[in-house]
């Protein structure tokens, strides 16, 4: 989870799926996803006084494939400004590789009280 405004407008990094999977333990919960982990850092971070509400306006950068639906409402339920990822899930994720089934993303539900951008980055051969 990055704060776009931290560091003079270069970007912070505020928590890391990584960091928080280190800090917890492995739990052996399957709901315990890298998105999942990185909002719980980020809120354990607001609990001890050093942040806002959750992850609000904060990009999350996902190194692997499409978030899922589970991954795609966590991140709207955090209020996220933004989220980066590099892989298209063939039809299961959550965050518009469903199109092409006529199905939207998370984040193209009118009915939801947040919405958030969606970026997908193709990484470099």
């Amino acid at each position: 989870m990055v704060d776009p405004l931290g560091n003079g407008g270069h970007g912070t990094i505020v928590s890391t799926g990584s960091e928080e999977a280190r800090i917890q333990g492995f739990t052996g919960n399957a709901l315990q996803t890298d998105v999942v982990k990185a909002i719980q850092g980020r809120a354990r971070k607001e609990r001890s006084g050093s942040g806002g509400y959750l992850c609000t306006g904060m990009e999350c950068y996902v190194g692997g494939k499409e978030p899922n639906h589970y991954d795609a409402m966590a991140l709207s339920h955090a209020r996220v400004g933004k989220v980066v990822f590099g892989k298209w899930d063939g039809g299961k994720g959550g965050m518009g590789g469903t199109k092409w089934k006529g199905l939207k993303g998370v984040q193209d539900i009118e009915d939801t009280n947040h919405t958030y951008r969606v970026f997908f980055a193709k990484a470099p051969a």
